[in-house]
């Protein structure tokens, strides 16, 4: 990451903790089928590129299990888990810009 990618990278993180704990429920549903108002506006907090939107949408279904992986799983672990699963990706980590 460079300098100056982001005024104010805290600012940035915590809009995507709010966004997830305020729609974690629909965004569970959303991510589920790869589709949906939500998970787009998910994709857009991620800094995901508007060509790279789709791509993201199908990562975060394949990786649904692992984003998922109980009924207590908190929407913060969901977010820190998603993180680690696209900067571990090279295409994902390329497209979205965390």
């Amino acid at each position: 990451e460079t300098l100056g990618c982001h005024a104010e990278p805290g600012f940035v993180s915590k809009r995507r903790e709010d966004f997830v704990v305020m729609n974690f429920r629909n965004l569970s549903r959303e991510l589920a089928v790869g589709r949906g108002e939500y998970a787009i506006s998910f994709a857009n907090l991620l800094g995901c590129e508007s060509d790279a939107v789709h791509s993201f949408l199908s990562f975060a279904k394949d990786k649904y299990a692992t984003l998922f992986p109980s009924d207590g799983t908190t929407p913060v672990q969901m977010l820190r888990t998603l993180e680690s699963e696209i900067s571990g990706n090279v295409d994902m980590s390329k497209s979205c810009t965390l």
